[in-house]
């Protein structure tokens, strides 16, 4: 999760940055991975979850008149306590205007799923649905355990599930 979310930070500043130097706090994140935590489950969270959390502190600076120079994203205000608590309190239109920006900076989100390693696909399913009665019935279904999966190991279901692939 902390290289998803720093991978995704680094495009933005790329993208956007009007300086050379790119400033980024490896503590940062390791106190929103922390905080975060503290409020919920980081296992079944994703490169979806990096990128629309990303996207949408990027968003919400981009269109403030903040006191350094325009162009600037230190690392504490898109992973700082004031940006969770944003992020927890935001509106349910928010993708519509994280859209409305990403495509006026021509930002397009990623496809992954239209990728040929269709295990990448099956594991964001799993985190998806992770510790779920739906994720067990869809991975029991489809046949999806695979012991190498983390999500599987660490999910309440793995026994079963594990059992359910062995007599079929």
């Amino acid at each position: 999760m902390k290289d998803e979310l720093k991978r995704v930070y680094l495009f933005f500043l790329r993208k956007l940055s009007t300086f050379n130097e790119l400033e980024f706090n490896e503590k940062d994140i390791d106190s929103f991975l922390r905080r975060l935590g503290k409020k919920m489950d980081l296992v079944p969270l994703g490169e979806q979850f990096a990128w629309d959390y990303v996207s949408f502190q990027f968003c919400y600076w981009a269109e403030k008149k903040h006191i350094r120079r325009r162009g600037q994203y230190p690392s504490s205000w898109i992973f700082g306590e004031k940006a969770l608590k944003r992020w927890e309190e935001r509106g349910e239109n928010w993708s519509f205007f994280v859209d409305d920006f990403l495509g006026r900076m021509e930002i397009v989100r990623p496809m992954k799923y239209f990728g040929a390693d269709f295990s990448e696909v099956w594991e964001e399913e799993r985190k998806r649905f992770y510790n779920t009665e739906e994720g067990y019935v869809n991975c029991l279904l489809n046949s999806k355990y695979d012991s190498h999966s983390l999500s599987c190991n660490r999910c309440k279901f793995s026994k079963t599930c594990r059992d359910g692939e062995r007599n079929l």
